[in-house]
């Protein structure tokens, strides 16, 4: 009867990594699209491994993708309507611990762009199309500009300029990304990295609503993300650049968000200094520290964190001496 039941057991494991095998290749074949070396009849050269990418190898533009399960091989998916002879893919660097982006090919009639789950023509010109930035999100040719293979409408080439993160502006524009902000061009100011979110969505492009971060601001206004801070005074406004922090002569801000009894005199972010101020016995449940002090209180974001009191810092070291 033990025998027995060890036999149906291992059996049923041998059934269950089979069955995962032949479904984990149908869903790189079939539900991406890729394709093994041998079925595209498509070889890599001799002992030369293809790097995650697009390629040409043996004469045909291919995108290497994941790897095949217990091949070793990466599949692969040609490129239709690719003319190998004048084919090249650009150069693109992603940020360290960063998913790969959307990748860029060109070659004499079409420019190329992989998304998350398909390769599509872009509709722009290959003669003079190039990438604003090594990671690809920005890109353009002489009449478009282009934010993740998304053309944003109404920018101006000739006067494009990146700013910080997903920041950009030209002429008479400023940008999040492919949307437009409601701010003056000519006096906009990034402070801070923008970023907005969602733009693609299961592999297809989202129309919105997109959650967008990053303090901006022109002459007369204040910014978080794309949206205006109307509480905020321009004049004193100091944008804190660690979590989303500000403050302004009167209010400190957490996002879009003003933090409630916050002094904004003696408010100032921690970074990451608070690693070394707090052992781990007060340190916040996350297992980081508070964000930022003022005289009288620690923040976590916009939080307060009264349980571990009135703390102050002296000499590196956090004491539960209240300030005076």
């Amino acid at each position: 009867m033990h025998r027995h039941t060890i036999r149906i057991v291992g059996l049923s494991i041998v059934i269950l990594v089979v069955g995962l095998t032949y479904f984990a290749y149908r869903s790189v074949n079939e539900t991406q699209g890729l394709e093994s070396a041998s079925e595209a009849s498509i070889k890599p050269k001799k002992n030369e491994p293809v790097s995650y990418g697009i390629h040409v190898i043996d004469g045909q533009a291919v995108f290497a993708g994941g790897f095949i399960p217990f091949t070793g091989k990466r599949g692969l998916t040609p490129v239709e309507d690719a003319d190998a002879e004048t084919f090249r893919a650009f150069k693109q660097v992603f940020p360290e611990h960063h998913p790969p982006g959307e990748l860029f090919a060109v070659d004499k009639n079409h420019v190329f762009v992989k998304l998350a789950r398909e390769i599509e023509i872009l509709d722009a010109d290959p003669a003079t199309f190039r990438l604003l930035d090594e990671a690809g999100r920005f890109a353009c040719d002489k009449d478009q500009v282009y934010y993740r293979a998304i053309k944003i409408e109404g920018a101006d080439p000739g006067s494009f300029r990146r700013l910080k993160g997903d920041f950009s502006v030209d002429d008479k524009h400023a940008y999040l990304g492919h949307t437009t902000l409601p701010a003056e061009a000519a006096t906009f100011e990034a402070s801070s990295p923008g970023y907005i979110s969602n733009v693609w969505s299961g592999g297809r492009y989202h129309k919105g609503p997109y959650a967008t971060e990053g303090w901006n601001r022109d002459a007369s206004n204040v910014f978080f993300g794309n949206k205006r801070i109307d509480t905020v005074d321009p004049n004193t406004f100091e944008d804190l650049k660690f979590a989303g922090y500000a403050k302004d002569a009167k209010n400190v801000y957490w996002e879009r968000h003003i933090i409630a009894g916050a002094d904004p005199k003696t408010f100032e972010v921690l970074g990451s200094k608070y690693l070394k101020f707090f052992p781990s016995s007060v340190q916040h449940p996350s297992g980081h520290g508070p964000f930022a002090r003022d005289k009288n209180h620690f923040y976590f974001y916009n939080e307060i964190e009264e349980r571990d009191g009135p703390w102050r810092h002296e000499n590196g070291e956090a004491t539960t001496r209240p300030h005076p």
